[in-house]
């Protein structure tokens, strides 16, 4: 901010009426506070994992960089297939997703009823209860239980702010924050 006033077309006289405007030395002093906030906090990324259901969904967003900027640097990313797709779809995300994020497959079947003979469930809810289950000895710090298509129930901007928020370890102290869209 202090090289900022010293750009010719800020610096002089127009630079005193920007510091008259706005409260500067509360800002400045902000801005210094905070810093040292985060050197003494220790603040790291906290480990991330996404849980996505999967069923047909397009999952290319994960890897566009115009929808996410970016992933904490310890990031799982759980794919339950749950309608017959195959690990293809595995291998087409680890080419366009940074090394450092780690995929994990797996098919969930859902068990049959009794009664119709058909599936008993085919929603998110059997992949999300399944991670806790199959997982609960190593889950991360953060649990995101995101759709295929997250945009239809959490806008990219809002995600972005939380997958910032996890990576400047600024959420460590957050319980829970509900990101879908009122139904």
């Amino acid at each position: 901010a202090e090289e900022m006033m010293d750009i010719p077309e800020v610096a002089g006289v127009h630079a005193e009426g920007v510091k008259k405007a706005w409260p500067w030395n509360d800002a400045m002093e902000r801005i210094d506070e905070t810093l040292l906030w985060r050197h003494d906090a220790g603040r790291k990324s906290l480990s991330t994992d996404i849980v996505l259901p999967h069923c047909r969904e397009d999952l290319s967003w994960l890897g566009n960089s115009s929808l996410v900027q970016f992933l904490p640097a310890r990031t799982r990313v759980f794919i339950y297939e749950k309608c017959g797709g195959d690990e293809r779809l595995l291998h087409q995300l680890q080419a366009v997703l940074p090394a450092n994020v780690q995929l994990v497959f797996t098919r969930l079947d859902d068990p049959a009823d009794p009664a119709t003979g058909q599936a008993a469930r085919r929603d998110e809810c059997t992949a999300y209860l399944s991670h806790v289950v199959m997982h609960w000895e190593d889950l991360a710090e953060v649990t995101l239980f995101l759709h295929g298509d997250p945009s239809d129930h959490t806008p990219f901007g809002l995600l972005n702010l939380v997958f910032r928020g996890l990576t400047l370890g600024t959420f460590s102290q957050l319980d829970f924050v509900h990101l879908g869209a009122p139904r």
